[in-house]
């Protein structure tokens, strides 16, 4: 009898042998290109030391970029022996591949992605990483980012949709994820757009990935999707979503009139009378007037849910699953900091990072915060080749994923072509 063949190990039991059969490295294997986006300051150093060994074990290409190519400069307050670095899980392995990392070509020369010759379209996959304080504004913030990922997220949507079992931030909400595999609705001169720069993929390659980590989520929500538009294609799509507003508006309001008229009607025996369905008589004066309820008002103050707000407002990862460090795990970070002298050393905002990025979703319930507990926690989207992490001890299980979601992308779009010059 033949035995049958072990399974495939989980992705946190992966040893260092084991990673490359994640990329399968046949005659025709071609390395995947990786660029890890790094703040020029306050750089959580094991956020990107660990995706480095990673991908390098793996086989990949890997270049970094900063805003203006300067060397990152990693927060050397995680790097010094403390019982701060002790209490967020650092361990002297993790100090000797940042240094290793640091030592490399391609992290002492990185990109400038504010250059404007630059572009990330002959990446496979962008890793996103993460920082602490206020100085990580200067990474979320930065505009020339901005742009080149509203043009590089789109192209990680996946040619199909994936299924996958409730996790375990489904079950602590007690409710099942709700998202629509219908197409939003954009308006027709972005849909026109976004279908001349789309159609080529199904004959040049496979889907980009995306990788962000923590605050590199929130650089990633700030990111808006028709950045590229002209003034006049944005005057057009304004108005184009104007005139659906008022008309879902004016389609509500005739069938609540409707409806009101109905049971008015079949309540009240003096209903055949012809009165105004809006006017009702005042009850001392015999007069009629039009009510204005608090109710219909805020409804009318509220922008409609089934019809889509202004494209030009929308973020990249609006509609789309993700996680991000959740506000409880921040404010205990920055106590323990304060604890051991590293005051608001995880604030980089006065808001929290969950807090501003599921505002970026559109649907609160695409969040997903993990167990409420320092367990690593990885999600995969079902709907894009994008993975997000938390915080930067789960940097070994991120680069993991985002070696499968490669090789995912490759089986279902065929190998990579290699960009000459580039």
């Amino acid at each position: 009898m033949h035995s049958e063949s072990p399974k495939p190990p989980k992705m946190t039991e992966l040893s260092e042998k084991d990673i490359k059969l994640i990329l399968p490295q046949d005659d025709s294997f071609t390395p995947p290109r990786i660029l890890i986006l790094c703040p020029d300051k306050a750089l959580a150093p094991f956020a990107a030391s660990e995706p480095w060994y990673i991908f390098k074990e793996a086989g990949c290409v890997i270049e970094f970029a900063t805003e203006n190519g300067d060397v990152p400069k990693a927060d050397q307050r995680m790097l010094e022996r403390s019982r701060f670095r002790d209490l967020i899980g650092a361990t002297a392995d993790d100090v000797e591949k940042f240094f290793a990392m640091a030592g490399s070509d391609e992290y002492l020369n990185p990109r400038a992605w504010s250059a404007p010759d630059f572009s990330l379209l002959p990446y496979d996959a962008i890793y996103l990483t993460s920082g602490f304080d206020t100085r990580l504004r200067q990474f979320v913030e930065s505009e020339s980012l901005h742009k080149l990922l509203a043009a590089y997220f789109p192209l990680s949507k996946r040619r199909r949709f994936v299924q996958r079992s409730p996790t375990i931030s489904d079950k602590l909400k007690r409710r099942s994820m709700a998202i629509s595999e219908e197409p939003a609705i954009l308006p027709t001169v972005i849909a026109e757009k976004r279908k001349d720069e789309l159609g080529h993929l199904d004959t040049e390659g496979p889907r980009k990935v995306v990788a962000a980590m923590g605050k590199g989520v929130l650089a990633l929500s700030m990111s808006m999707v028709v950045d590229d538009l002209t003034p006049e294609e944005r005057r057009s799509a304004e108005e184009e979503c104007t005139d659906r507003i008022e008309t879902f508006e004016a389609q509500r309001k005739k069938e609540a009139e409707e409806k009101k008229l109905q049971r008015h009607s079949s309540t009240n025996p003096i209903s055949k009378l012809k009165i105004v369905p809006s006017l009702k008589r005042s009850a001392t004066t015999g007069s009629f007037f039009k009510s204005t309820p608090a109710k219909e008002e805020s409804k009318a103050a509220e922008v409609p849910k089934n019809c889509p707000a202004a494209p030009t407002l929308r973020s990249v990862i609006y509609d789309v699953e993700t996680t991000t460090v959740p506000s409880w795990l921040e404010n205990l970070g920055s106590t323990v900091g304060a604890i051991h002298g590293f005051r608001n050393m995880f604030k980089t905002y006065t808001k929290s990072t969950q807090e501003q990025v599921v505002k970026s979703l559109g649907n609160p319930s695409l969040y997903h915060a993990g167990p409420p507990n320092r367990k690593p926690f990885v999600h995969s989207a079902r709907t894009h080749h994008y993975v997000s992490a938390r915080y930067p001890g789960e940097g070994k299980l991120t680069s993991l994923h985002v070696l499968e979601e490669i090789a995912t992308a490759r089986r279902e779009w065929g190998k990579s072509i290699a960009i000459a010059g580039q």
